[in-house]
């Protein structure tokens, strides 16, 4: 009984998909996503940049469900792959250097990653930077960065539909950087509308913290 092949098209759009949900914090559909690519992944025609494609969205997606535990492992040479799979490389070792408080190597791939930011062109993914980047701003104790990367952000976040949750990640940045700064009130606001928003989009977890 021979396997049926699975297409190098039919993966790259599963794994775009999949990048999808983990970037407006669909964590269930993600997972969903990770079971069907993971069934098909092994029975799909050679192609060694889509591996490392997953690769990296797997390391993400393990970021996404709360696991730091370990960095993002050597794929190689990295001059070798394209200008997006290096993006996407940096940008994420970014995200876990942020998150596990080493901020001089988080540094370095922030520099390296928004140089390749320009290979790809996707006003979502610009914005996903600019979140990510008022995070790192916020925890630098630079609040005034991140209030401006954060605003950056949430225009594009609150005006196309499916990003709620990330609408409501960018208001909570905005108000604890307020609190920093010490304007209470307009702290209030920004964090009353970002628990409104989690609620009504029935995002319990982001409630407690946004990965």
């Amino acid at each position: 009984m021979s396997v049926q092949v699975v297409s190098k098209e039919e993966i790259t759009k599963l794994l775009q998909d999949w990048y999808q949900e983990m970037r407006v914090q669909h964590v269930f559909k993600a997972g969903q996503l990770k079971k069907d690519i993971d069934s098909k992944i092994d029975k799909m025609e050679e192609s060694q940049d889509i591996l490392m494609y997953y690769s990296l969205l797997d390391f993400r997606y393990k970021m996404l469900t709360g696991n730091f535990e370990q960095g993002l492992i050597s794929l190689g040479n990295l001059d070798k792959m394209d200008a997006v799979l290096k993006y996407y490389y940096h940008f994420f070792t970014f995200i876990y250097a942020t998150e596990v408080g080493n901020y001089s190597d988080a540094k370095k791939h922030y520099e390296l990653a928004e140089k390749l930011l320009i290979a790809v062109p996707d006003e979502a993914e610009k914005a996903e930077f600019n979140y990510r980047v008022s995070l790192f701003h916020y925890y630098l104790s630079q609040p005034l960065l991140a209030i401006h990367y954060a605003t950056k952000a949430q225009e594009f976040f609150s005006k196309n539909k499916g990003y709620e949750v990330k609408t409501g990640a960018c208001k909570n940045t905005l108000g604890m950087s307020c609190i920093t700064l010490g304007q209470f009130e307009l702290a209030e606001e920004y964090l009353i509308s970002a628990l409104d928003t989690f609620t009504k989009a029935d995002e319990h977890a982001s409630i407690l913290k946004v990965r």
